[in-house]
């Protein structure tokens, strides 16, 4: 494979998202919709948590997230398919790499 190639595959590798870390949520206003489409639906407001709130596509990834977070994972609701964990910690260490800084910083990723 030539490198050009190489460095392409590294690059969608490095830019592969796993999940999120959430810092909010949203919750029900007690208020409804009153016309439109969402008729009758209820309407959400972003609200901030306390604690991390992590989602993603993979079971396995959530219920280890959970592990080491605490929290309970669950099927995302808003989202079939995606999970979710509400976790039990307000602080988290986290390691950004220099390549991910400067293609950030190119405006490449």
């Amino acid at each position: 494979m030539p490198l050009r190639d190489m460095e392409a595959v590294g690059a969608q590798r490095a830019r592969y998202q796993i999940g999120r870390i959430r810092t909010g949520h949203k919750v029900d206003t007690g208020k409804t919709f009153d016309a439109g489409p969402r008729k009758g639906e209820p309407k959400l407001a972003p609200a901030k948590l306390t604690e991390f709130r992590f989602t993603t596509h993979s079971e396995a990834v959530v219920r280890e997230v959970a592990r080491l977070y605490g929290g309970d994972p669950r099927p995302w609701a808003a989202y079939p398919g995606q999970w979710e964990v509400y976790t039990t910690t307000a602080r988290l260490d986290v390691m950004i790499s220099c390549a991910t800084l400067s293609s950030a910083a190119a405006g490449i990723g």
